[in-house]
């Protein structure tokens, strides 16, 4: 029988879709993107629970992103950052990193910023479910613009998959609105839906589909799939 899943994220693939492709829009308001990023991460310090069970307090991380497009697969988007993750209690993280962004997302117009990052995560599972709200305050040092300060808030809902009580795969739902700090405004939206696996210790990755909506700058709509790669050093 088909995951019930599975057909409530066809049916949101499909509507995003559409909504974005079925205008005739000049050719820089529309894109079809490829996104990867790997990170690598390093635990620093691990702790022992009272049922002897380890697990990470503090790690590092060093990542890179690199985003095809202009709806020919041409570089839009490169990226290269590092970071801490703080495991302040279970469900609970605090992340602060840097990156440096280099992109062209239309021809002819290149984009140059240094980005702070602070994030804080709060992640509640159940048997069947699990929910993870990511709060995120970004200060972008911009070369061709001001420099700006937003407020970006990341929903992921996961579906575990699981056989003979052991976890397969994940599919999961995201939405993240993107609100700028001078004016309060709404900026930019990025919906996502897809599978995270755990290939095993130290290795898993998310296959998503990407829908993204910029109010104010261009290109306005932007559909793609997308890999994420992590690989952790236990």
């Amino acid at each position: 029988m088909r995951h019930p899943f599975i057909t409530i994220v066809a049916a949101v693939v499909i509507f995003y879709s559409a909504t974005s492709s079925s205008a005739q829009l000049p050719p820089d308001e529309n894109d079809f993107q490829v996104w990867t990023e790997t990170t690598l991460v390093v635990p620093v310090v691990k702790r022992t629970d009272e049922n002897n069970k380890t697990s990470t307090k503090l790690s590092v991380f060093v990542n890179g992103v690199v985003r095809l497009g202009q709806n020919r697969l041409a570089f839009v988007d490169e990226r290269i950052g590092a970071g801490f993750n703080w495991h302040v209690r279970t469900g609970l993280t605090y992340s602060s990193s840097y990156l440096y962004r280099a992109a062209e997302p239309v021809r002819g117009r290149r984009d140059f910023e240094h980005v702070i990052r602070f994030d804080l995560s709060a992640e509640k599972k159940w048997k069947n479910f699990s929910l993870k709200d990511r709060n995120r305050v970004e200060y972008r040092i911009r070369s061709s613009k001001e420099d700006s300060a937003r407020y970006r808030n990341k929903l992921t809902a996961k579906f575990p998959v699981r056989r003979e009580g052991k976890e397969i795969f994940s599919p999961f739902v995201a939405t993240e609105p993107f609100i700028e700090f001078s004016d309060g405004s709404f900026s930019s939206n990025e919906f996502s839906a897809g599978i995270s696996k755990k290939f095993f210790n130290g290795l898993s990755a998310d296959l998503f589909y990407i829908n993204k909506y910029n109010r104010t700058v261009t290109p306005k709509y932007i559909n793609g799939i997308g890999l994420s790669l992590t690989v952790t050093l236990e």
